[in-house]
């Protein structure tokens, strides 16, 4: 997730969902507002909010599951989480793609019982949609590596080490063409979407900076 610290210049700054949001708002704010520093910071969801009502950071773009006592939040985008496997990793396992994909679809991950994972920390929204479906399923994952950094879990699934669970707008920044290539990507249930939002305490005098960053933000999604 991406958020936004305080600085001397009372700069507007970007969050990492585990994720970026589909569009970098960061070099679009930066060629309107040259003058102001962006600071970036990352962290698992959980992470970020509680950092945004500790006053640390002044704007969180992060997945608020509910309200959060003393903030504001503002639709920004729905996120979905697909699941993602090599053509190496299939072949190793023996799974029959095209036969499971229907029952996939449906959140029903009980066909990859075999098949190795690297996972997305439980702290972190993404980690626990796909940690859930697992369990949903009954399939208690054999996990290579866990890591709170999505990209790093990308990867390593491009490599054949593992499936793994990726918000879909971060695929097309995190690996190029060509490592997409030899890559499944499956959609997943609506269970496994949630809705991004701007986040700032209410007490926060709205500076012109903050609202700026956010309309441009949402412009980069339109």
């Amino acid at each position: 997730m991406r958020h936004v610290r305080k600085s001397e210049r009372r700069a507007a700054r970007r969050h990492r969902l585990y994720a970026r949001p589909r569009h970098h708002a960061a070099p679009a704010f930066q060629r309107q507002y040259p003058n102001v520093e962006i600071t970036l910071l990352e962290g698992s969801n959980d992470a970020i909010q509680k950092a945004l009502l500790s006053g640390g950071i002044d704007l969180a773009i992060a997945a608020f599951p509910r309200p959060l006592p003393g903030a504001v939040l503002e639709d920004y985008y729905l996120e979905h989480t697909v699941l993602c496997l090599s053509d190496g990793l299939l072949a190793q396992c023996g799974i029959d793609l095209d036969t499971h994909r229907g029952e996939i679809a449906s959140g029903n991950l009980s066909s990859l019982r075999g098949c190795p994972f690297v996972l997305g920390s439980a702290e972190d929204i993404g980690g626990r949609i796909g940690r859930g479906l697992l369990r949903s399923s009954g399939v208690s994952p054999v996990s290579k590596a866990t890591s709170e950094n999505v990209e790093t879990l990308l990867a390593l699934c491009e490599q054949g080490v593992g499936a793994c669970f990726c918000p879909e707008n971060l695929l097309h920044t995190a690996l190029s063409p060509e490592q997409l290539a030899h890559l499944h990507i499956l959609p997943l249930c609506p269970e496994a979407s949630y809705p991004i939002c701007f986040g700032y305490l209410s007490r926060s005098y709205p500076w012109s900076v903050l609202s700026e960053f956010i309309r441009i933000a949402r412009e980069q999604t339109a």
